[in-house]
């Protein structure tokens, strides 16, 4: 799998993204290691990180052109920019960048799949994350559009019998 080049990050973007303190404490975090399963898909980076209220924090970055464009984390940071955690994740990449392994795109990690491959690994998902289950129900009780339909929508307006009814 080809690595591609992720966009421009430097430790001046991360402290322009949180608070003094926030990147001290991550700073120390990246100098311990506390970074753990990284892994880059594409533009978008996830760990683990070593966390105080729990064994660890799951972290997730998404880059874009000018740095960060959105950081999701499971500690209860509220106090303004990015915690600690996501610092660490941000040092750890910007120092550290082949410590990540590379996904590939999701597509391409179920085009093998047999369809009765597929079913269980969705059951198994559902088995885990149950919270997922009213979510693909709502996506496969939406009806597929018929040909018929497309059809339909695809007529010409009669505009006279708008006409006739003003």
């Amino acid at each position: 799998m080809s690595r591609e080049k992720l966009p421009q990050l430097t430790e001046s973007i991360v402290r322009a993204l949180t608070t003094p303190q926030s990147f001290s404490r991550g700073q120390e975090l990246y100098r311990a290691d506390a970074i753990t399963d990284a892994a880059r898909q594409a533009n978008v980076l996830t760990a683990h990180c070593e966390g105080t209220m729990a064994p660890y924090y799951r972290v997730t970055v998404t880059l874009d052109d000018a740095g960060v464009s959105k950081a999701n984390r499971t500690c209860d940071y509220e106090y303004g920019g990015l915690c600690k955690h996501v610092v660490a994740l941000l040092l750890t990449c910007i120092h550290k960048p082949k410590s990540f392994v590379a996904r590939q795109a999701p597509e391409n990690l179920l085009n093998d799949l047999s369809r009765e491959e597929l079913r269980a690994l969705v059951l198994k998902l559902l088995e885990r994350e149950p919270e997922l289950y009213d979510w693909i129900q709502a996506m496969t009780a939406a009806p597929a559009a018929s040909s018929k339909t497309e059809i339909a929508r695809k007529k010409k307006v009669d505009d006279e019998v708008y006409r006739r009814q003003a």
